[in-house]
């Protein structure tokens, strides 16, 4: 195999690029061959396919497609080929470029004869050789001691801008005028240390009393890792907070320490948390052609850090790797892992996006979870992925109760749902049943989910009739109009004040039904609703008989007027209501 792949190369770099279109004809409006120019629209329409499939939701990312549809699969295969042509055309490039060099430098300096391959070859003692070999070697590993990998990436780049947007934007204008870069208005003093973040110094995970306390979630890449029961996420959860930083799989460091002199920053690993595009991202990205180009192009906004881990006892305090050859390389052929003293991080979502995940594992009892993916059919793909990763790693189940959620502005849908969390499972005594016993250990999870009901505000309305993907839309917009992003600031705020304000007797909450933007009277009810909101009550209570019984002692466990229970009274409000805006409908 070896030997086929050297003589493969071999090959490529002597005849590549004669394929290619010469660039002096180009310049004295001759266009070359046609097989140079077939080449040349051949490798540009393949990197335009394979950038484009690569981001694609068609293009499966866990590399299960069984049940995909034949276009989809046919998808698919046609950009894992065109990916596999741009790379060969990609080298031809960078051998072209090479051979210009020696070529165009042997004319400028007026060499006596051509400077081919064969006169260096049989020409050049082989001493010279070695020596040349070794010189590019030690030079090569001496500009990587220079370069910062983080830096060079385009994760400064990305953190900067979010750094101005979101935390420049919060202070006082005139002092940040007096300390930004005019140039750029880039302001370092916009950055705050995570280790800021808390008034409670010196003090244990359990005895903080700040609220809210800031947890940021961010992906550890495993894309070359050795576990095989994980060999489909190709990630694990990792950390930042004010007291620590990493993993519960490899360990935690303080975070004044770790990734930096004054340890990791606000901004830094906020803007790691939304790393959306990066060479390596957990099940996302299967294609090692892919991962390869974007390296090539170096589209990587993740995050290479010290290991917090035993393998990191010497890194862990450093903001980039001391050399930059080797942490590209494994970016590039996907050999990132836990085990090295260096670890690369990206975006939450490669791993689970909302951070369910190390809540369960903190053992949070009242847990509401906002889902802003974009999910246009209402599949709960990123909900599904979290309970399911939570019930196989801890095996702490999670029962949702219904889930009625649309696009489409009816009075059904809801804003929310709840769950329970339950840990009774794995930390009750055993053969425990009783709903009220459980509910000592079992937490309740609130669901948020943009959707429509019918009574938003007009002006959201109006922008859902000109966007029926609306409130779904996909991610890859980054630039919204001002009516885009004020329908859902307004949505989103009235999403949360009309669960709030749910009132627990549910015949007297009505809804416009008729988008009028005025509360109507209310009318005698539909028997057809009422018989298929029946069936599906019906069908949903076969599937989770008892979950009402179990969410509503939940909420009574959270109560502090429950026996003297831990007093969560705030969120047992929160969720009574929350309860109550999903059974609004019950008569």
């Amino acid at each position: 195999m070896a030997v086929l792949a050297w003589g493969g190369l071999t090959l490529l770099v002597t005849f590549g690029p004669l394929l290619l279109v010469d660039f002096g004809s180009l310049i004295h409006g001759h266009t070359g061959s046609i097989k140079s120019t077939a080449t040349s629209i051949a490798g540009l329409v393949s990197g335009a396919i394979s950038l484009f499939g690569g981001f694609s939701s068609s293009t499966k990312g866990n590399g299960k497609e069984e049940s995909a549809s034949t276009s989809t699969r046919i998808f698919s295969i046609i950009t894992s080929v065109a990916a596999a042509i741009f790379a060969l055309y990609l080298a031809i490039v960078l051998i072209w470029a090479s051979d210009w060099l020696l070529f165009g430098l042997a004319k400028t300096l007026a060499t006596a004869r051509p400077l081919i391959e064969k006169t260096i070859v049989v020409s050049c003692p082989w001493w010279l050789e070695v020596l040349g070999t070794a010189v590019l070697f030690f030079a090569t590993v001496a500009m990587g001691w220079c370069i910062n990998t983080n830096r060079f990436s385009l994760h400064y780049w990305w953190r900067n801008r979010m750094m101005r947007s979101m935390l420049g934007t919060s202070r006082d204008e005139t002092e940040r005028d007096n300390s930004r870069t005019k140039f750029t208005d880039f302001d370092n003093e916009d950055n705050v240390a995570m280790n800021k973040l808390t008034q409670d110094k010196d003090l244990t995970m359990h005895e903080l009393t700040q609220k809210p306390f800031h947890v940021i979630n961010v992906t550890l890449n495993l894309v070359g890792g050795d576990k095989l029961e994980w060999q489909d996420r190709k990630a694990e959860s990792f950390t930042m907070s004010a007291l620590h930083c990493g993993s519960y799989w490899l360990g935690y460091r303080n975070s004044k320490e770790y990734g930096g002199q004054n340890g990791i920053s606000l901004a830094t690993a906020a803007s790691i948390s939304g790393a959306a595009a990066s060479p390596n991202m957990g099940y996302m990205m299967t294609s090692s052609i892919v991962r390869i180009i974007m390296t090539l192009f170096n589209v990587r906004l993740g995050f290479w850090l010290g290991n917090p881990g035993p393998a990191g006892a010497q890194t862990y305090k450093l903001d980039s790797p001391r050399e930059s050859v080797r942490p590209i390389v494994e970016e590039a052929l996907g050999l990132t892992d836990d085990k090295r003293p260096y670890v690369y991080l990206s975006d939450g979502g490669h791993f689970e996006n909302f951070g369910l995940y190390e809540m369960v594992l903190r053992r949070c009892r009242f847990i509401v979870v906002c889902d802003a993916g974009t999910d246009t059919g209402y599949e709960f793909g990123d909900l599904a992925m979290a309970i399911r990763q939570i019930r196989v790693d801890f095996g702490v189940p999670i029962d949702m109760g219904e889930m009625v959620f649309g696009r489409n502005p009816e009075a059904r849908n809801n804003y929310c749902a709840l769950g329970v969390i339950r840990y009774s499972c794995v930390d009750g005594p055993d053969g425990s049943t009783s709903p009220e016993y459980d509910a000592k250990y079992d937490g309740l999870l609130v669901y948020i989910k943009p959707s429509l009901i019918g009574d938003e505000p007009r002006d959201v309305l109006n922008y859902h009739s000109t966007s029926e993907t609306f409130p779904q839309e996909s991610a890859a917009d980054q630039w919204f109009s001002e009516a885009q992003f004020e329908s859902y600031r307004v949505l989103g705020s009235h999403m949360i004040e009309t669960i709030r304000d749910a009132m627990t007797d549910a015949r007297k909450h009505v809804v416009d039904t008729d988008n009028t933007g005025q509360r109507p009277t209310p009318q005698p009810p539909d028997k057809e609703k009422e018989t298929e909101q029946s069936e599906s009550k019906a069908a949903f209570a076969r599937v989770a008989p008892e979950l009402g019984d179990r969410i509503g002692e939940v909420i009574k466990a959270l109560n502090p007027n429950n026996d003297g229970a831990p007093g969560c009274g705030e969120y047992a409000g929160f969720a009574a209501r929350a309860r109550a805006h999903v059974r609004r409908h019950v008569h």
